[in-house]
């Protein structure tokens, strides 16, 4: 055989390998997630693509978009010390900006994105009946 073509055909088969180990790297996400980066170095990816190495780094989704709760707050004790039933709705989201939302995977860990919006839910659902039962306790019945 031909040494020419056999560096050729190495060179091609090398380049070949190399493009696709750097697209097993490349990760995708969507506009309403984001995607935080630990290990080598610490990034977030939001609506767009970069390289994670597997071994260094760890890739953690946090969905960006709006999550709806219904907060219930049984026996609220109004201003006249009557005790009143309250139920209310708030809508919630991970702010946008790479402070927050390091803040947010930082506070609300979990294995998947599942369980770290569900932390977001508990944990917003508990705040918010404390707030609730404020609010109730500086208002009359009327």
């Amino acid at each position: 055989m031909n040494p020419i073509l056999i560096t050729v055909l190495a060179c091609a088969a090398g380049l070949i390998i190399i493009i696709l180990v750097v697209l097993s790297m490349w990760k995708k996400v969507p506009q309403d997630k984001a995607a935080v980066v630990t290990g080598l170095r610490k990034k977030i990816i939001t609506g767009g693509g970069g390289i994670v190495v597997p071994v260094f780094e760890r890739i953690d989704y946090i969905s960006l978009g709006n999550l709806q709760l219904e907060v219930i707050s049984d026996e609220s004790m109004s201003l006249q010390g009557v005790p009143i039933g309250v139920i209310g709705t708030a809508v919630i989201k991970v702010k946008n900006e790479t402070t927050s939302i390091f803040n947010a995977i930082e506070q609300f860990t979990g294995r998947n994105e599942r369980e770290i919006e569900q932390s977001i839910r508990t944990t917003a659902t508990s705040v918010l009946v404390g707030k609730l039962r404020e609010i109730v306790s500086t208002m009359t019945v009327e």
